[in-house]
């Protein structure tokens, strides 16, 4: 029969293993929510063509995917219409569970004068509940050609990312 020291030594060893099993899970998580950061940023390139009413036409496999840390908790519907001649534009996150998303939703597109400058196009702050959450605006604001809109939580995190094509 083992000894309490013993026993105290192989519960200690299990603890340490689970807290760099844990730990190093998290490292990937960010190292995969960085790397979409970092696709997100690159310049505007297609778009998931879309009509009025939602139905995709053609998708672009780069558009509208969910960051790592809120995969599995929301889902989103490719912007519509695209491309958009001007009226209003459309954005559906479905929020799968209650509390998911930090600090609500910002809706963001970069401002064709200034490719680091953010132009806040809309804010959602009750999207923390679970549902559909729709986003809205006019691209007038945006001009004319190709714009990469981010959606992004209330802690400033990317939470998906894409083109929209305004003529």
């Amino acid at each position: 029969m083992p000894n309490k020291r013993s026993l105290l030594a192989v519960l200690m060893f299990v603890l340490m293993m689970l807290a760099i099993v844990l730990f190093a899970s998290g490292c990937d998580t960010q190292a995969d929510q960085d790397a979409f950061a970092d696709d997100a940023s690159q310049p505007p390139a297609n778009i998931t063509r879309t009509d009025d009413t939602g139905q995709t036409d053609t998708m672009d496999e780069d558009d509208w995917r969910v960051a790592p840390v809120y995969r599995g908790r929301l889902r989103i519907n490719p912007v519509y219409p695209n491309p958009t001649d001007g009226g209003v534009v459309t954005l559906e996150v479905f929020v799968l569970e209650q509390g998911a998303i930090r600090g609500g939703l910002r809706l963001r597109a970069r401002n064709p004068q200034n490719a680091n400058d953010l132009l806040l196009l809309d804010d959602v702050s009750d999207a923390t509940d679970a549902g559909i959450h729709v986003l809205t605006f006019s691209p007038a604001l945006l001009g004319d050609g190709l714009h990469r809109l981010f959606v992004f939580d209330g802690l400033g995190e990317i939470v998906t990312y894409g083109d929209l094509q305004i003529e």
